[in-house]
């Protein structure tokens, strides 16, 4: 098991081939060309998605009967952002459970967490089906697009199956039994079977709550709209001709790629997927490699820049 913490070099040394083989004065050009304007709206419109995303947990939040205020969720989940960028999976997220201490028991809020994240996921496959399918329409001809449906699709399908497991608690105890055993050392066994327990109880509230539900998809589906807004003006920064269309069908299967573990943000495996995709428009490496760039600066490293400024401030701890 050791070896799933080194997953995370794989992203680092595909990013170090790519620049291997790049021009780095096309790069720098460029990106001297970006239109600050466009820069200044792009960090504007930073603004309604950290909303959109905290309103999101905010509203499974709200399934327990629990008022929790818009600026503890913005701050709660910018910090969360942060330790997720920074961690294989974005497991760090769960960061966010800290700040629900006094208001919720520890598995409840992991419960809101979790299905925050998995409403993200199902969303991100569901997008990232029609984007490629879209893709392979507009711009492939239904080239080598059929096979990255094809993977989406059998992800999706796992996926799901994997989320219905993990929903029934008899088939999740299980399945955990075995971990919980050789993982969980004697002292913490019956903390983390109370974790467990209290988990699917948070689980059973919510599935009772499903305008709750209902309410976080949509704001989940808001969100994801304005990141391919804001992404596509990065193109427009940076003076790169992509179709709206084309960062709108492409960006959801980049997104994935981002969360697999085996990069931090997405390093090397979505700088990867661009020089892909913008090969069928044509446009050279170097114009995906710093479209890529400007995305975890704008996409990524603000929004945990604040994350981090604010736990600076009201650090979570981890109680042994």
């Amino acid at each position: 098991m050791r070896i799933l913490k080194f997953l995370p070099v794989l992203g680092i040394a595909l990013f170090i081939f790519i620049l291997r083989g790049l021009d780095w004065n096309i790069i720098l050009e460029l990106l001297s060309r970006t239109n600050l304007y466009v820069i200044v709206a792009i960090l504007l419109l930073q603004v309604p998605i950290v909303l959109t995303k905290a309103l999101k947990w905010k509203a499974i939040i709200k399934a327990y009967g629990v008022e929790f205020p818009l600026s503890r969720a913005v701050s709660s989940w910018l910090i969360g952002f942060a330790a997720g960028i920074v961690t294989p999976g974005r497991m760090g997220d769960f960061a966010r459970v800290y700040y629900l201490r006094g208001r919720l028991p520890s598995g409840e809020a992991a419960t809101t967490v979790a299905v925050d994240r998995i409403i993200d996921i199902f969303i991100l496959f569901s997008l990232s089906l029609i984007g490629i399918a879209l893709f392979s329409a507009v711009y492939a001809a239904g080239r080598s697009a059929i096979t990255i449906v094809a993977a989406i699709g059998a992800f999706f399908a796992l996926f799901s199956a994997g989320v219905y497991a993990f929903a029934i608690k008899g088939v999740a105890e299980r399945l955990a039994r075995p971990l919980l055993r050789a993982f969980v050392p004697s002292r913490h066994k019956e903390r983390a079977k109370g974790l467990f327990h209290g988990f699917y109880k948070g689980l059973d509230i919510i599935r009772s709550n499903r305008k709750n539900v209902a309410e976080s998809f949509l704001l989940s589906l808001v969100s994801w709209f304005l990141i391919i807004v804001q992404t596509y003006m990065i193109s427009v920064a940076i003076n790169i001709e992509v179709p709206f269309v084309f960062v709108a069908s492409i960006l959801p299967v980049i997104t994935i790629l981002d969360v697999l573990p085996v990069s931090f943000s997405g390093i090397g495996t979505r700088d990867a997927a661009l020089i892909f995709f913008f090969g069928f428009l044509p446009l050279p490496p170097e114009a995906a490699v710093s479209f890529s760039l400007m995305i975890l600066v704008f996409n990524y490293l603000v929004a945990a820049g604040a994350g981090m400024l604010l736990w600076a401030k009201n650090p979570f701890r981890i109680h042994g």
